[in-house]
C-alpha cells in the first residue's frame, strides 16, 4: 500500500478504494488499553508496532460498507477478547489501518485508526476536523 494522490488501484486487480468523509471525534479513552493488549499480533500481522491509542472519525458520507471487504484478521491475546479485523488506508498522505473490533461498544459511525505514531500530534488533527480516509478493499471479503 502506498499513499499518493495516484489511482492506488491501477495495478491492484482486486483491490477497490472506498473514500470515507469523517470528522475527528474523541473516543472512549480506551483505546490505547486495547491496543497495548493486541500489539504484539498487530505487529506480527501488520508488521509494526502501533502506537498506544486509536484516532477516532465519526462518518459523515453515509454508511461504511467495510462489510464488503476482507479484513485482515488479528487474533485476540486471550479469550476473553475478540477478533479485530484491520484494513489498510491512508490519512493525510500516511499509512494507516482501520481496525475494527467484533465486540465494541462505538456506533457504527464510528471508526478507529491506528498506526506507528500518535495521529493527533503528526497530522495536527482536532477534534471536529474533518478529513478524508482511503481504504483498500479487497473484494474477496472475510465471511
Amino acid at each position: 500500500m502506498e499513499c499518493s494522490s495516484k489511482d492506488e488501484t491501477a495495478f491492484q486487480p482486486g483491490i477497490r478504494v472506498l473514500r470515507i468523509r469523517g470528522r475527528v471525534v474523541q473516543g472512549l479513552g480506551e483505546g490505547g488499553f486495547y491496543v497495548e493488549k493486541y500489539a504484539e499480533e498487530f505487529g506480527r500481522i501488520l508488521g509494526f508496532k502501533p502506537f498506544p491509542g486509536t484516532l477516532n472519525i465519526e462518518i459523515l458520507n453515509g454508511v461504511l460498507s467495510l462489510h464488503e471487504c476482507k479484513g485482515i484478521e488479528i487474533k485476540p491475546p486471550s479469550p476473553s477478547y475478540g477478533l479485530v479485523l484491520a484494513y489498510p488506508a491512508c490519512l493525510n498522505g500516511e499509512e494507516v489501518f482501520i481496525i475494527k473490533p467484533l465486540l465494541t461498544r462505538h456506533s457504527s459511525q464510528i471508526i478507529e485508526i491506528i498506526s506507528s505514531f500518535k495521529l493527533r500530534e503528526v497530522l495536527g488533527l482536532k477534534n471536529g476536523d474533518v478529513v478524508e480516509v482511503r481504504v483498500f478493499c479487497r473484494e474477496d471479503r472475510v465471511t
